[in-house]
């Protein structure tokens, strides 16, 4: 019901106020107008990006992005050039529209600006703090720590596009080069196999010169294996020598360094070092030799050294440095493939046995220093030999 209330007037003119239901039309009004025209608040998306599908076979292509920290990088594919013109303008013009991502969500598809460029890309949120966002942009390889106000929602079409960087890895020993420097121009990508999300790949330039030596190209998933026992039998001779106490397993037994090899235990260190850009080791096999990470409770960034593959589980291999003498469970990540220059090296490792009347009980504190050992006879152990000794100081 509508009613009219004079509430001002003059001559010619009275202010009305029109009522209806008792409550004043202009507020009826404007409560209508403002409901109509809000903006409706995007409702919380998790959308996640489709997979790659990699298939074995030779493409062209850019290296985009190379992750040492990772033993990983991307490569682009030269037929994708057009697309990934098209879905950088398309980022471009997402960014100055769509809404920001209010909860952020591991695995999300989104796109992200990049602080180094102000750039916005297409990303995948890697995790999540109450601060900051850490993301891998997809389409490049590159990761990045972002500010949430710096991530938006990604539209369908854009989410649709599989990543557009092939993430790879090398078939061939690559130990001190630098694959920014070769790779400047378009290469020849050859992919021998994929493993967990990765191409193992043989690169070669325009020149069609190999990246890496190309005699030690390893088809995945066959193992180079050792035969310890034979490798290490120059090791096994009787007599006196001098040595250091490298590892101790018991009272009785233990693994010495020969103070003659001082200098071949520098050269391997120094020669494990410079492979510790080496490929992953894809598929490890029991009996196989490769360099693996050792980390102790004092150092968790550790150090590689010459190891065995004695067992193979679900995540964790179990390997014996042999030129120390000690096991540990690694990582399959912490697994690298070794040039077979350095496997020719023997154990410099060498497993004693006292004879149970000198049995020591505290050896590593008694033999601290320089030790000599008197072999007195061969043991052929189901792994390893090791001599049945007494020693000397």
């Amino acid at each position: 019901m509508f009613a009219g209330v004079v509430k001002n007037a003059d001559e010619n003119i009275a202010e009305v106020e029109m009522l209806c239901d008792g409550e004043p039309v202009s507020a009826i009004i404007t409560s209508t107008c403002s409901s109509a025209v809000s903006t409706p608040q995007r409702p919380a998306q998790h959308t996640e990006y489709p997979k790659l599908n990699i298939q074995p076979g030779d493409f062209a292509g850019y290296l985009v992005y190379d992750d040492k920290q990772q033993s990983v990088f991307y490569i682009q594919k030269t037929l994708d050039t057009e697309l990934i013109e098209q879905v950088a303008a398309d980022v471009d013009a997402l960014s100055q529209t769509e809404g920001a991502v209010a909860s952020p969500a591991v695995g999300q598809a989104c796109i992200a600006k990049f602080s180094d460029d102000e750039i916005w890309y297409r990303a995948e949120i890697l995790a999540c703090s109450a601060q900051s966002v850490s993301v891998r942009f997809i389409d490049y390889g590159n990761s990045a720590d972002v500010v949430i106000t710096d991530l938006k929602h990604v539209d369908d079409k854009l989410s649709k596009i599989p990543p557009l960087a092939i993430p790879c890895q090398h078939a061939a020993s690559t130990a001190g080069l630098n694959l920014t420097d070769w790779a400047v121009d378009e290469i020849t990508v050859t992919v021998k196999s994929v493993n967990d999300g990765k191409a193992l790949v043989v690169l070669k330039n325009a020149s069609g010169e190999s990246f890496g030596t190309s005699d030690s190209i390893r088809p995945a998933p066959q193992a180079k294996q050792v035969d310890l026992k034979a490798a290490a039998k120059a090791c096994y001779e009787l007599g006196e020598f001098q040595g250091y106490l490298a590892h101790e397993i018991s009272q009785l037994e233990f693994y010495i360094q020969k103070t003659a090899d001082t200098e071949l235990v520098e050269q391997v260190t120094e020669k494990v070092c410079a492979e510790s850009s080496n490929s992953p080791l894809t598929a490890p096999a029991e009996g196989q030799l490769c360099i693996a990470m050792y980390k102790d409770e004092l150092d968790d960034e550790g150090a590689w050294y010459r190891a065995l593959i004695i067992s193979v589980k679900d995540v964790n291999t179990e390997v014996f440095f042999i030129d120390f003498g000690n096991s540990s469970s690694v990582d399959k990540k912490e697994l690298l493939t070794i040039s077979n220059a350095l496997g020719e090296t023997p154990p410099l490792a060498v497993r004693c046995k006292l004879p149970r009347e000198d049995k020591q009980k505290n050896l590593t504190e008694w033999a601290a220093g320089e030790v000599t050992y008197i072999n007195a006879f061969k043991y052929q152990g189901s792994i390893m030999n090791y001599m049945c000794c007494s020693f000397k100081l």
